[in-house]
């Protein structure tokens, strides 16, 4: 059954209460330590910029209904909702405040990062530690049945759980970070500003840039095959594009290994 033409309809299912209600909790308190980490790192480097980070994180969960609809990932009934859009689609609270540590704490790392002039290892590693935390968050709370992605998934290894093609959308911390560096290093304090938009935005258009040939693939009613096409494409569209910004991000240590000795005369002059 389809809602209309080949778009898949979301399963009716029912989160469990308990499980709903432990998890909800742990989001709350881990979301108030990273507020309490942001201020203490505010009061301790007077910059803002992890604090405004952590808000912007919070502006990415405007979208999530978007990729709810476009990849098919359906929230279930019994989650507490933050807001509902769509009619019928929201996103839960606790996904809400796990945004702002995931998406906030992603562009910050490679924030970070850039300002230091990290070497381009450290920049694989930092994606590392992402797609780690990207599993860390979505396996455990979809064996625990609070929502489900349905539909033709490429990578899905069982009903309703991660798609593994998901990880490659979710990487767009590296590109707000580097922006954001280079923001703060030509406007100073008032750069760090630019998080609260930089973060959603970046965020955001990543997911189009590298999830679109998965997103049209699993709506339009062809193969699985096609499917898994399309999420190669997506894969391959987002390694690639972290590889292009880690390449273009000089680091200090490499610029002054790269840098021409100036010459010297006998009196050593130049």
């Amino acid at each position: 059954m389809a809602l209309s033409g080949f778009y898949p309809s979301p399963p009716s299912t029912v989160a469990p209460a308990t499980t709903h209600h432990v998890v909800l909790i742990t989001a709350i308190v881990l979301f108030a330590l990273w507020v309490l980490y942001a201020l203490a790192d505010l009061i301790r480097t007077r910059s803002p910029i992890l604090l405004f980070c952590a808000i912007g994180g919070l502006v990415c969960a405007l979208m999530e209904t978007f990729w709810g609809v476009l990849g098919l990932l359906n929230y279930r009934d019994g989650n507490l909702m933050s807001w509902i859009q769509f009619n019928f689609r929201g996103d839960p609270l606790w996904s809400t405040l796990l945004y702002s540590l995931f998406a906030g704490g992603s562009a910050y790392l490679f924030y970070d990062l850039t300002r230091k002039g990290a070497p381009r290892k450290q920049y694989w590693m930092g994606m590392g530690v992402i797609i780690v935390s990207n599993l860390v968050i979505e396996i455990p709370l979809t064996a625990l049945k609070l929502y489900d992605y349905y539909g033709p998934q490429p990578f899905q290894f069982y009903q309703g759980g991660f798609p593994l093609w998901w990880l490659f959308t979710n990487l767009g911390g590296i590109a707000s970070g580097v922006l954001l560096a280079l923001a703060v290093g030509r406007y100073g304090v008032r750069g760090t500003l630019l998080a609260v938009p930089l973060v959603p935005c970046a965020f955001g258009a990543w997911e189009l840039w590298a999830g679109w040939p998965t997103f049209v693939t699993m709506t339009m009613g062809v193969s699985r095959a096609w499917t898994y096409l399309g999420a190669a494409i997506t894969i391959a569209l987002s390694v690639s594009t972290v590889a292009a910004i880690v390449n273009a991000v000089r680091p200090r240590t490499e610029t002054i290994e790269r840098s021409p000795v100036p010459h010297q005369d006998a009196a050593g002059t130049r």
